[in-house]
């Protein structure tokens, strides 16, 4: 056949030309089927194949041929309605829509989906070749319990099987016979005889002689074997048989009933093939061209429930399928009229009204059946009709087709009927109409090539119920997210991705609460009246969905899973509350209510907001260090020095922070200066800023004196007045004082200037004074006016030559030659020029004689000073002439010479005539005023001295009349000014004054001395005014600074005695104290912050009930917006159909029931969520392109494209998967037929995606690639413990995962991992029967315990699945299904276990020694899922050693590794609880709660977080304490440290915070308020004075017991890592290691003390040491006189009741495979089975004997040690490393170790001696690692070992510089802070501290007591005094060296 033959087949079928390959004829095969009723196409295709010679041609027109036939059976009615049919898709295909690319691609999508589920469905011809259940109705009926046909009409249930119990067979008759007898609980296996037993029994029966008897008898030797064989025969023949006859069909029914519990679990998910159980009706038999059939010609599907109270298992047939009709096998064995008997039957079915399908109606099906009998075979035989009898069997295979009414149960692949016909609707609804449809964004995205443009969203911020720095809004803006639970991140970023994609993937790994983020998801869409559709591949990761939703919108999400019923009652009651709710619902006040709570939302968010703010404010003030004086200090230090010296602290009575402004403004020399100031002034300090009277403002004793007098003299003076003899006044008496006043001054100046006058040497005086007086002397006055510019020149000139002597030639004026010469001179000139003769001699003569300074001038310039005095000269001549003819005229004196001096003299007459002048003046203006002021007055004072003298008296009298009047006027100032002073000295002088002054009684004496006294006084306290001022500046400082009461008090309280209280001279240290204090307890807020936490709860809690609310009310107004007329009538009519159906047994019932799904389809438009797995979608669902705006499809990574149906319903799509866990396999595919596929359908799909569209890829691999820019990881894992969950965290998520989840008490299996080596297992085929039963007997203790009654249990194997088949048998057989009901028991590979979980997971690695390793992604993937199975404990079941394993075994190996210590880098977990604590706050709040009897674990770990102090109560009850404000709890942290506390809060914990400060200032406080804390949440103190250790994993070895055991064998023995016990619960605790009081010792006679496991492996070694070979028994019965055991070692083990607990450290010692045992360590070897002896040579081995024994305490050891140079050294300092960002990696590489060598020298030079892991953490810090792992501790141990030498110390290495000596004591160096604990400092350096002591002689206990004040420490515990006395006996071992 050409190719272009199959391109025109191809064409002929409507299908696109550039599929047609020439060898694809498959494709033409595939086409034919789906076409069978196109006849005339079928033609065109026969005809073009018919010529083509090719086996697959011929068969594809064999199959045309068959379908033709069927074609010519249908009537002609019939072949009508095909024609017409036909004749319409030819009319479509010519007139349909022109498809773009993406619709093409998708058709091809479709096509391959279906051709790829066709290729998988399994045509079986015979019903038990399916393989799994099946149950006859001959097999089942009349079975005891079993019930057919039973239920109601509207509940039928064609099957039933109660849960029997097996009862055992009948005991034999007596002991003889039951020593002989071999039975066994099997009905099938007859009882015989033995044919040997062993003789101890019948010697106890005293059957035999015990000293005759041998070992073991024959039955044949017996003595007695007739009588034993007769009594055998006896019982058998009775009472067995009878038993056997009774339990037989029982144990069918059992049979039966387990075989329907393990398919109802397979049905529930457990299978990874999808399976269904069908009840199949009407079965037809044939044999024909070698094929027998033997397979029902119709099937109903059934569904399978456990009745919860009655435990039966009851088959029902599913409401939603429809019944089927069983063409395929028909269609293989070439019958004809099949399509015609499929319309007639579908046509019958349909029309069933009284009725539905049933097998016990045979009216539903006997037509069909009988229609077909006649049309397949003409001589077929229906069965009823030929044969009655035989109706209800199943015919025989002949060769005649024979058709019974049988029917039977079996399960089979599940059919993808109904996917198939959905996508064939989806293909239609592309091809049909004028136009394509739009495509969803979500499905447009597979078929549309991806983007090259780079893309960068604006993603929208959200806010909720949860606060995610980063993520949410801060500030409460932003749009609402709809959770109404607590999210993540992740949570946030799948809503921001999805709105602005059409796809988001999320990698879910286990436990990471998908089922939490859907239903989040959910919430929020619905709220948004998005419609939502939730779907997987299987049903149990749906099955909790539902509840998960808030129950107001519960109604409108329905869940329709494995039961038809449950979904349809969940639709009926949704269809009911919507139709109710519609009807009652008022949209307005529903947008009315949703505008409330958006406005209480929005005041809820910004108070939240406000809250954190303000707490964080707070924590970062409260663990925020202080700078102080340039020093830095930490609250927790500020708090100690405060409590150090409370009362220093508490001394200043002001509140003086740490603030600057409080920093003090002065220094000790202020201080210095104010204790002087204050010693000085003493008890005068009240006069300190009071304003006294200033003594200079105060009347002197001299001028008051006279006023006591006045006052005296006052009256007779108005006596004078009034006789007249004192002339009187003719001015008012206001301004007489003043004018008086005024007339005595200028009588006093008068006497000046006549004292002036008179005394002048000038005789021309008088005439001088008559002049004035008569005006002559004003001509004269103008004259020497005119001559005062010469004078005063002339004065100047003197001035100037004063200092500058010049001597020239007397008549050098006259000189004109000489004048002359000088000018020339002055001009630079030569003096004579050219003049020469007689003259120039002269002139030079003259010239030499003239001298400046006494020298001759030298230059111009002098010569110049020469002419300005000759000048000056000559204008005194001229000056001289002038003046003497003025006084010529007149009177004065004549000048007589020439000269600069006569300026002076005339100067000095020229001032005598102005003072003249000026007397003249006084006198007249004298005489003027006094006629003005005295009345009657005519005398003139220029008559002469007795005028003025009487004008003076006059004056002064009248003055002393005024005086006297204002001495009153005085006294009232001084009393005034004294009234407004302070003191006491101002009212003394105030009451003297008023008392004495004037007081005629006291006389001037008097007066005078005590006025005196007092102005002394007062005196003295003004000469304190500079103390006064001292004090008044430093106090006003000190109070600037902030300390006002304490300046307060300066000021007013005196020095009392000696010292000066007030001025101490440690105020430095106190006024520091007092700061720190003061801001202690600002930042102190702890009140403020509960109040803030109980306010954000509140919050909180008001926020999620709104949200809750809000989603309620906006989903449902929103479904209201969208409920249509139809909608709405459909809900009714759905309801009414419902009502009318009732119980679904009257007439026209079948018609009512059609009506009611037809009118539930149309309903289901109106609800918005549906949960279902996939193969639900195409039943339950419309076929319509984007149905729903969001669909989720869960465990993606278990879908294929096979979900398409579910796709193309999204709008948008959000799927959730992981492809680290099971995905799909290709189990048993044909690959060339997968890639044929594949070619021919997927070619023109987008190339990026068209691998990943295969059926073998899961729908998560396509999402991933489809949309890969939205893939988003949960990372928060809520499941296992954190042990569990770290193997694959570390193994396959690279530690990405944070897990959250610590257990209640009531919750916690302690240990977690048990790793469980089974001693001799061995592995058949895929079954390792030693491992089953260990897991089997494990099971059954855990039945047995009634402690562990509600722990759900799984079991999954790592290779097969008949290990899981044999371990279910196994179960199923021996512990019953009420046991796996009971525990919820499921048991398969790890596929069976993908989204479920349990309590208690048993894995089985099934490999045995040298096993082939397991690789590659699918093994990868069933580890993770079978180890993140477990919430509480994972039992790890083995067979084979670490070392058993290939290299190459690396999966295998990991796991055990695992088991082993699943925290490799981290040791700190073997640590005492104490220990791991990190500061002394921790240790001391430890011990404070222990005290009180708490429970309290530290540093326990929570995900990647470590909470510092956990308290549990056993109400399942806890409590996390968080220590702020040490070294890990600093400023930086908190904000870490509040994110933390949030995801802590939103995982379930309470948290309760405290300050370090606080709790070292208030520290009972602290522990009060924290036990009120506790004793609120009932968590009370556990009193049971005893230690616990939690573990993480325990080591176990088991073997099966021996057959001929006479002792049954222990469950597992138990080698933990700790040697201790284990428990379910909380481990049994170890003994408190405390000196008890005596309130709580113990009996006396009862000794707790336990011998430790180094002491009995050292006693084994001391026995073994004989060299000769050792029992287990005999080392224990030799041991018993060697070691010292106590009541509690004698005390009965927990795992071994024949045991006492100290022989299990004995079985720890002695077992190979415990890695510290003797074995391990190569001190013993083994001889045999239970064998040992010493291994040879010296007890070295692999480990050094005297290390192990090496005594801890060197007191019991020889070493001795050179005493320290000092005692106590410089303070420790903790070297500071700096490691650059780009160098940490490179402590990997080799080429690093010098300078890790460098940064260890660096270290130990400031350090050492130091702790080794000290040191390696120091080391690893710098290199920004949290932790030390264990490489980096080889490494630096490494380094470490090249070149610094070390120590042992109680298991730690000390490790000292290479230049030190090891065997010197070290000077013990104390720490500033508490970060350096006593347990980090080596004994070496300890014995320092104590040596001063130990040289005293001081006791033992005086050292200890010394070393706890050293530390701190309330008490000594144990552990700590033991290390305390071992650092004393090294100081004791110096001292006597």
């Amino acid at each position: 056949m050409s190719g272009f033959d199959i391109i025109a087949a191809m064409q002929a079928l409507g299908l696109p030309a550039a599929m047609a390959i020439e060898d694809n004829l498959r494709a033409i095969e595939d086409l034919v089927d789906f076409h069978y009723d196109d006849h005339e196409r079928l033609g065109l295709i026969r005809g073009e194949l018919h010529r083509f010679r090719h086996p697959l041609a011929r068969s594809i027109v064999e199959r045309i041929d068959s379908h033709m036939q069927n074609f010519q059976d249908f009537s002609s009615e019939e072949q009508d309605d095909l024609q017409v049919g036909n004749e319409v898709m030819a009319t479509r295909a010519a007139k349909g829509p022109e498809l773009t690319a993406a619709h093409a691609r998708l058709i091809s999508l479709i096509d391959y989906v279906e051709a790829t589920e066709r290729d998988r469905l399994k045509v079986e011809l015979d019903y038990r070749s399916h393989r799994g259940f099946v149950a006859t109705e001959d097999e089942v009926a009349g079975l005891p319990g079993v019930s057919l046909d039973q239920g109601s009409g509207d509940d039928p249930v064609w099957l039933r099987v109660e849960r029997l119990a097996k009862i055992a067979p009948p005991a034999p008759p007596n002991q003889e016979l039951a020593l002989w007898l071999s039975l066994r609980d099997d009905v099938a296996a007859i009882p015989s005889l033995k044919v040997e037993i062993a003789t101890a029994g019948l010697v106890e029966l005293e059957l035999l002689d015990a000293e005759e008897a041998p070992q073991h008898i024959a039955l044949s030797d017996y003595e007695r074997r007739d009588s034993v064989e007769a009594a055998f025969h006896a019982w058998l023949e009775g009472a067995w048989r009878i038993w056997a006859e009774r339990e037989k069909p029982r144990r069918e029914t059992i049979k039966l009933y387990n075989a329907l519990y393990m398919l109802r679990q397979q049905l529930e998910g457990v299978s990874d093939v999808p399976l269904e159980l069908v009840c199949g009706i009407g079965f037809a038999t044939l044999f024909r061209n070698g094929q027998r059939l033997r397979y029902p010609l119709l099937s109903m599907t059934l569904e399978l429930s456990l009745d919860e109270q009655t435990h039966c298992i009851e088959a029902r047939p599913r409401l939603e399928a429809d019944p089927g009709l069983e063409i395929d096998p028909l269609d293989r064995m070439g019958l004809h009229a099949l399509d015609q008997w499929r319309t007639a039957s579908e046509r019958f079915l349909a029309t069933l009204d009284e009725v539905a399908l049933s097998p016990f109606a045979p009216e539903s099906f006997e037509p069909v059946l009988r229609q077909a009998s006649a049309l397949f075979d003409p001589d077929g035989i229906y069965v009823p009709d030929a044969n009655p009898a035989g109706a209800r069997r199943i015919p025989s295979v002949e060769t005649h087709l024979q058709v019974s009414t049988a029917f039977a149960f079996f399960q089979r692949e599940r059919r993808a009927t109904q996917l198939m016909e959905d996508l064939r609707r989806f293909r239609a609804a592309l091809l049909d109409g004028a136009e394509a449809p739009n495509l969803p964004a979500a499905v447009a995205a597979l078929l549309v090539e991806p983007s090259d443009t780079i893309e960068e969203p604006e993603y929208p911020q959200f806010r909720g119920i949860s606060t995610i720095p980063g993520v949410t809004s801060s500030d409460g803006s932003g749009r609402d997210l709809f959770f109404p639970k607590p999210f993540n991140r992740e949570q946030v970023e799948v809503v921001q991705r999805l709105e602005v994609r059409p796809g988001v993937v999320v990698q879910g790994p286990p436990g990471t609460g998908k089922t939490h983020t859907i239903a989040n998801i959910i919430s929020h869409y619905l709220a948004l009246g998005k419609r939502v559709l939730v779907t997987s591949q299987k049903a149990p990761a749906l099955r909790v969905l539902r509840d998960k939703l808030p129950e107001a919108v519960r109604p409108l999400a329905v869940s329709l899973l494995d039961s038809d019923r449950d979904g349809l009652k969940q639709f009926q009651e949704s269809v009911d509350i919507i139709a109710e709710k519609l009807q009652r619902l008022r949209r307005h006040e529903l947008e009315r209510q949703i505008s409330d709570l958006d406005h209480q939302i929005d005041n809820l968010h910004r108070s939240l907001a406000r809250i954190d703010n303000e707490v964080d404010a707070i924590g970062r003030t409260a663990v925020s260090p202080v700078v102080l004086d340039g020093e830095t200090i930490e609250p927790v230090r500020a708090a100690r020095m405060v409590v150090a010296e409370p009362e220093l602290a508490n001394w200043l009575p002001d509140d003086v922070d740490a603030d600057p402004e409080n920093a003090p403004r002065f220094d000790d020399s202020d201080i210095v200066a104010l204790r002087q100031a204050r010693r000085k002034v003493g008890q005068d300090i009240g006069y300190l800023g009071v304003p006294i009277p200033k003594l200079a403002s105060l009347p002197s004793i001299d001028s008051l004196l006279p006023v006591h007098r006045d006052l005296s003299r006052a009256e007779e003076l108005r006596r004078q007045i009034a006789a007249g003899t004192l002339p009187n006044l003719r001015i008012s008496e206001g301004e007489a004082e003043a004018q008086l006043a005024g007339l005595a001054h200028e009588l006093d100046e008068l006497g000046v200037l006549d004292t002036k006058v008179a005394s002048a040497p000038y005789t021309w005086t008088t005439a001088a004074i008559r002049d004035a007086r008569s005006g002559e002397d004003q001509e004269m006055l103008a004259a020497i006016a005119r001559l005062q510019p010469d004078i005063d020149h002339l004065i100047l000139e003197g001035s100037h030559f004063l200092t500058r002597p010049i001597n020239v030639p007397d008549d050098a004026l006259d000189d004109e030659k000489l004048l002359e010469a000088l000018q020339r001179l002055c001009e630079g000139k030569a003096a004579l020029g050219f003049v020469g003769g007689l003259f120039a001699g002269k002139v030079k003569s003259k010239l030499a004689q003239v001298t400046l300074l006494g020298e001759a001038p030298r230059n111009a310039d002098e010569w110049l000073e020469i002419q300005r005095f000759i000048d000056g000269i000559k204008r005194s001549r001229k000056l001289r002439q002038a003046w003497n003819h003025l006084v010529s005229l007149g009177v004065g004196d004549q000048i007589d010479q020439d000269g600069l001096a006569i300026a002076k003299r005339m100067r000095a007459q020229q001032q005598h005539f102005e003072t003249v002048g000026a007397l003249v003046s006084q006198q007249q203006l004298v005489d003027g005023r006094a006629r003005e002021i005295i009345a009657g007055w005519a005398l003139s004072v220029s008559e002469g001295s007795a005028s003025v003298g009487k004008l003076c008296e006059v004056v002064e009298t009248h003055r002393l009349k005024y005086r006297l009047e204002s001495a009153e006027a005085i006294r009232s100032r001084l009393i005034a000014s004294l009234t407004s002073a302070g003191g006491d000295i101002a009212r003394e002088l105030q009451d003297y004054a008023v008392r004495a002054l004037g007081n005629p009684d006291v006389s001037n004496e008097a007066f005078h001395s005590e006025w005196q006294r007092l102005t002394l006084r007062l005196a003295h306290i003004e000469g304190l005014s500079e103390a006064f001022e001292t004090i008044q500046t430093v106090c006003t400082v000190i109070s600037a600074s902030g300390g006002s009461r304490w300046a307060e008090a300066l000021r007013s309280e005196p020095v009392e005695g000696m010292e000066d209280r007030l001025t101490p001279g440690d105020w430095v240290k106190r006024w520091k104290l007092r700061r720190l204090s003061t801001w202690l307890a600002r930042i102190d807020r702890h009140a403020r912050l509960q109040e803030l936490g109980t306010e954000r709860a509140e919050k909180e809690a008001l926020l999620k009930e709104a949200y809750e609310r809000s989603i309620e009310l906006r989903t449902w107004l929103e479904l209201s917006r969208k409920a249509t007329d139809g909608v709405k009538a459909a809900l009714a009519a759905y309801a009414d159909a419902v009502r009318r159906i009732g119980k679904g047994t009257g007439k026209r019932a079948g018609r009512y029931r059609r009506e009611a799904r037809a009118a539930s389809d149309r309903a289901k438009g109106a609800l918005p969520c549906w949960i279902m797995p996939h193969y639900r979608v195409s039943e339950s669902l419309p076929a319509d392109l984007g149905l729903f705006d969001v669909v989720i499809v869960d465990e993606a990574s278990q879908s294929t494209v096979a979900a398409l149906p579910a796709l193309l319903r999204a709008q948008k799509i959000l799927i959730v998967g992981d492809d680290k866990q099971v995905s799909p396999e290709l189990v048993g595919r044909d690959q060339a037929r997968a890639d044929e596929l594949a070619g021919r359908h997927l070619a023109a799909q987008v190339a990026d995606y068209r691998s990943c569209l295969r059926e073998e890829q899961s729908l998560y691999d396509l999402g991933k690639v489809v949309f890969a820019g939205g893939a988003i990881m949960l990372t928060e894992h809520f499941r296992c413990v954190a042990p569990i969950i770290e193997f694959s965290k570390g193994q396959f998520y690279g530690h990405r995962l944070t897990p959250l989840r610590l257990p209640m008490a009531s919750e916690r299996l302690d240990p977690p991992l048990i790793d469980v080596f089974v001693e001799g297992g061995f592995r058949k085929g895929d079954v390792n029967v030693p491992e089953a039963e260990f897991i089997v007997s494990e099971i059954a203790a855990i039945a047995d315990d009634d402690r562990m009654s509600k722990r759900t249990i799984g079991v999954t194997t790592l290779l097969g699945q008949n290990q899981a088949a044999h371990i279910y048998k196994e179960i199923e057989q021996r512990l019953g299904t009420e046991v796996m009901e009971r525990h919820t028991i499921r048991v398969g590979d790890p596929t069976a276990f993908q989204g479920d979980e349990r309590d208690i997971m048993f894995v089985s690695l099934v490999a045995q020694r040298e096993d082939s390793p397991l690789s590659g992604n699918r093994y990868e993937q069933r580890f993770n899922v079978a180890l993140s199975r477990a919430r509480d404990r994972t039992y790890l079941v083995r067979s084979v050693e670490l070392d058993q394993l290939r290299t190459s075994d690396q999966l295998r190996r990991s796991l055990l590794e695992h088991f082993r210590c699943p925290y490799p880098a981290e040791t700190s977990d073997l640590k005492d609880r104490r220990d791991r604590c990190e500061s002394d706050f921790e240790r001391e709040m430890f011990d404070l709660l222990c005290e009180r009897g708490f429970r309290v674990n530290t540093q326990v770990r929570v995900g990647n977080f470590r909470i510092d102090l956990v308290v549990e109560g056993d109400n399942d009850q806890r409590i996390a304490i968080e220590c702020d404000g040490d070294r890990y709890h600093g400023p930086d942290k908190w904000p870490d440290d509040m994110m933390r506390q949030r995801i802590l809060e939103r995982a379930g914990w309470t948290i309760w915070r405290c300050f370090a400060s606080r709790f070292v200032r208030n520290r009972q406080a602290v522990v009060d308020e924290v036990a009120a804390f506790l004793a609120a949440r009932g968590i009370k103190p556990v009193n049971d004075g005893e230690e616990w250790i939690s573990r993480h994993t325990e080591l176990r070895t088991w073997r099966l017991p021996w057959p001929d055991d006479t002792e049954p064998a222990p469950a597992a023995k138990q080698s933990p890592a700790d040697g201790g016990a284990t428990a379910d619960a909380w481990p049994e605790p170890a003994q408190k290691t405390d000196v008890l009081s005596a309130a709580e010792a113990p009996d006396s006679n009862v000794n707790l003390t336990r011998v430790t496991e180094s002491q009995v492996q050292n006693a084994i070694l001391n026995l073994m040491s004989d060299k000769r070979v050792w029992s287990n028994g005999e080392l224990k019965r030799a041991l018993v006189g060697v070691l010292a055991l106590s009541d509690a070692d004698r005390a009965t083990a927990n795992f071994r009741p024949g045991e006492e607990k100290w022989e299990e450290l004995v079985n720890n010692a002695l077992s190979p495979s415990r890695g510290n045992s003797l074995h391990a360590k190569g001190l013993v070897k083994s001889a045999g089975r239970g064998l040992h002896v010493l291994s040879d040579g010296d007890i070295a081995g692999p480990v050094d004997k005297a290390a192990m024994v090496r005594p801890s305490n060197p007191e019991d050891g020889e070493k001795s040690y050179s005493p320290p140079a000092i005692e106590i050294g410089t303070e420790y300092q903790i070297v500071s490393l700096v490691v650059p960002l780009e160098e940490v990696e490179q402590i990997y590489q080799p080429e690093y170790k010098p300078r890790l060598e460098s940064l260890i020298d660096t270290t130990l030079q400031a350090e050492a001696p130091m702790y080794e892991d000290i040191l390696i953490e120091r080391i690893a810090r710098a290199h920004k690692k949290e932790r030390a792992g264990r490489i980096i501790q080889d490494i630096v141990t490494q380094a470490i070992s090249d070149r610094h030498p070390s120590v042992q110390e109680d298991g730690r290495n000390v490790v000292f510089h290479e230049t030190m000596d090891t065997g010197q004591l070290v000077a013990y160096r104390p720490a500033r802070s508490d970060w350096r604990s006593h347990r980090d400092i080596p004994l070496i350096e300890l014995a320092s501290l104590a040596l001063p002591l130990v040289r005293r002689g001081k006791a033992e206990a005086d050292v200890l007591a010394h070393f706890a004040r050293t530390f701190s420490l309330a008490r000594l515990r144990e552990p700590t005094r033991k290390r305390f006395e071992a650092a004393i006996a090294i100081a004791k071992a110096t001292r006597e060296n």
